[in-house]
């Protein structure tokens, strides 16, 4: 009598010819999808009023932070464990945004440049299997921005000056501003859809949010000492992502 194992052997090596037969993958386990494409990004700011912590503390009421929304190219690299979940790392060109102060006293205006370079990395689920043309996915994870650089905006030492007026009632010679932002990091979440043009290349949309919490400072000398602003941000930024992508 022949073993368990000999038809157990049988019926797998039938299933294994039956699904090449049909062209239906078993697993996309260590597949890769390489995409690259454009983002858009939108962000909705909330921002503390600023606080001056030197040379007197004073809260600037009413006082409000904003980032343009810019678009640049981004790249991603998903790997996949088994044929619906992955690991999904972010990659792309440092981005430079404006910062600006609004709501204050109109005198402040555009403060500075920032350039950062975000890093993402995800875990995605996508519920439909490896045959299927259209593929959409859901991902969560965590991001973190570095700071790579800050300019202040020209002018700004003069406005700092009218601003100063304002809030001590004396012009205190401003000079020498420089600012100052932290890294931050956080939960992302995303949302996307593939579509497959052939075997190989695909479409791709998908959207990002994710929240940045940080403290912008504004520090500069004066003829009273140094004159410190604090405040904290928190952005709710939404990127979109459209591109093309590669599997190996």
């Amino acid at each position: 009598m022949k073993s368990s194992g000999f038809f157990i052997n049988r019926i797998l090596l039938i299933i294994l010819v039956v699904g090449l037969c049909l062209n239906i993958p078993l697993s996309r386990a260590n597949d890769i999808i390489v995409k690259a494409g454009w983002l858009k990004l939108n962000n909705g700011e909330d921002s503390e009023d600023a606080v001056i912590l030197e040379p007197a503390k004073i809260t600037v009421t009413g006082s409000r932070l904003s980032t343009t929304n810019e678009s640049f190219m981004g790249c991603s690299l998903t790997y996949f464990l088994s044929t619906h979940t992955g690991v999904e790392f972010y990659f792309g060109l440092p981005i430079e945004q404006d910062l600006n102060a609004r709501q204050t006293s109109q005198t402040l205006g555009k403060i500075g440049k920032i350039t950062y370079i975000p890093l993402l990395m995800n875990f995605v689920y996508y519920p439909l299997d490896k045959n299927s043309k259209w593929q959409p996915y859901l991902g969560i994870g965590g991001h973190y921005v570095k700071i790579l650089d800050t300019d202040t905006a020209p002018g700004l030492d003069a406005r700092m000056d009218l601003f100063s007026l304002e809030q001590f009632g004396a012009a205190v010679q401003i000079s020498e501003t420089k600012l100052e932002i932290d890294d931050n990091s956080g939960l992302m979440f995303k949302i996307g859809i593939d579509y497959a043009l052939s075997e190989k290349l695909l479409l791709s949309f998908s959207v990002l949010h994710h929240e940045v919490n940080t403290t912008s400072s504004l520090v500069s000398n004066s003829a009273v000492g140094r004159v410190v602003m604090e405040q904290a941000v928190q952005i709710d930024a939404r990127a979109y992502f459209v591109g093309l992508g590669y599997r190996f």
